[in-house]
Formats: structure tokens, sequence, C-alpha cells
């Protein structure tokens, strides 16, 4: 089970947001030149640090060309975030409530640094070989390039469970993938995941009547989305229609256990990076 101390702001920077006014700057895990220009500063907890200006704190850290002032903005951007990024008001079990507030601090993480953040080393790959993937979510989504749902949430290797199809569709293939992930991983949590400006949409509402394969996918997803035109409203009618079909085909499954399993929809905006749950 997973505790506060586990989101991916907790793990870099050791504190939790509610708690910075207090946060000692110790805790942000600098040393020597840094810490000490901090404590100069009158800096001692990381509220001191968001309240400095930039002027106050234009300043060369002791390693390349990072300053304390883009350490402060760093910490800004991801509070500011916390106003647009809130915690959606979902009717998911307590362990699966505590995936959920990963995944958004995830994506306040990733939103914040502009970059992903995600554990790929060495260790994490040899862990994961001797031990196996134990992901905590499991998320289908759109084969788009610019999605990529490990960056999205600033998650490492075996931390999602990743299913992906143009247009973020279902058919038992993608039904035989969830199941797995749940049955033999013990992921409960499962995100239907939409974005902005997805070409099967686009496809769906302009079809071109003269693909081979494609046209079953566009098939799937006029009957979710009907005569929408609206490429928004239409996204997120698609991701609805995604998580009805996933409710249906497992609410009396027999590895499933009352009240364990549990479906949300969401979708991305490609240009701001923020993930808007539904």
């Amino acid at each position: 089970m997973m505790s506060e101390r586990d989101t991916p702001f907790a793990k870099i920077f050791n504190v939790r947001a509610e708690d910075y006014d207090s946060a000692p700057i110790d805790d942000l895990k600098l040393k020597g030149k840094p810490l000490n220009l901090m404590r100069q500063l009158g800096i001692t907890t990381i509220g001191d640090l968001l309240r400095k200006s930039e002027d106050d704190l234009d300043r060369k850290l002791g390693y390349g060309v990072v300053t304390i002032g883009q350490t402060r903005n760093a910490l800004a951007k991801y509070f500011e975030l916390s106003d647009r990024v809130v915690f959606p008001d979902l009717d998911v079990n307590s362990d699966n409530r505590r995936v959920l507030q990963r995944m958004i601090e995830g994506n306040k993480l990733f939103v914040s640094h502009n970059r992903a953040l995600c554990d790929v080393s060495l260790a994490k790959r040899q862990h994961t070989s001797v031990n196996g993937q134990h992901p905590y979510a499991i998320v289908i989504t759109c084969s788009d390039s610019r999605v990529i749902p490990d960056a999205i949430f600033s998650a490492g290797i075996g931390e999602l469970f990743v299913i992906r199809v143009a247009g973020n569709v279902l058919d038992n293939h993608q039904l035989g993938s969830i199941e797995y992930a749940f049955s033999h991983l013990d992921a409960n949590l499962i995100i239907m995941l939409g974005h902005t400006k997805c070409g099967a949409i686009a496809a769906a509402q302009h079809p071109h009547g003269d693909d081979i394969y494609i046209k079953y996918i566009v098939d799937d997803i006029r009957e979710a989305i009907g005569d929408e035109c609206d490429d928004y409203k239409a996204t997120i009618l698609n991701v609805k229609h995604g998580v009805k079909i996933i409710e249906d085909s497992f609410h009396d499954h027999p590895d499933i256990e009352q009240g364990k399993l549990d479906v949300v929809g969401a979708v991305y905006d490609i240009e701001t990076g923020i993930v808007e749950w539904l």
C-alpha cells in the first residue's frame, strides 16, 4: 500500500505540497554551496523559498547554470498547478484513490518541469527483471505519438500497464490485456485516457471511405460519438463509451472482489500536458 510519501513530488523533494510552508529546506536534499546560499538569504523553509522574488535568487549554484531562482520557479509552478490540476470527485475505493492521487501528482510534476521524470535507471531495470512487474494502474490510450502515458504521469519502468490502440477503442484483444493486468498483476485502477486533437476522432467525424482497416476503428468511434461535431466533446463521449464497455465487460468477473476494481475516464491535453479527469 502506498503512502503520501510515495507521490512523485515527494520522491524528488521529500515533502508534501500542503506542508511546504513548514518544511525545512534540508528536505530539498541540496548540499554545499546551494544550501549555504539559501541560508545566507534567510531561507529556512520551502515556504521562504517560494516567497522570495526571482531577483533575490539570481545566484548561480555550484553546478551547471542552475540557479536558486530556477529551483524556486520550479516549485512555484508546481504549486500553481495545484489550482489547475485538482483532485477529482470520483467514486473510487480508498486504495485506488491513493493510486489516483499519485497519478495526479505525477501529471503536475510532468507539466511543471516540461520534461519526463521517469525512473528508467539500470537499477530499476535490474529490479524489475528479477522481481517482475507490479504496475499500480492500467492505462488504455491512443497510439498517437504525442501521448506518452509514462511521461505524462511521471511513471517509471514497471509502474503502469499501458495498452495503446488508435482512438483508444476496445475489442477482445484489449479487454484480454486488461483482464491479464488485474487478474495476474493486481492492478485495480483502470484509466481510459483520450486526448485532444485526436486523428481517429477527426476521421470518425469526416470519414474518407477508402480505407481498408481504419474503418473498423472509425466505426467504433462513430458508435460512441454519434453526430457530435465538436472534437473535444466527441473525445469525452468516446472516453465514456470505453469506460462503459470495460465496466459492462468485467462487472461480474470471478477474479474481482466487490468494489476492488475502478474505471476512470480522462482526457489529456496535448498542448498543455494537463490531464482532465471525467
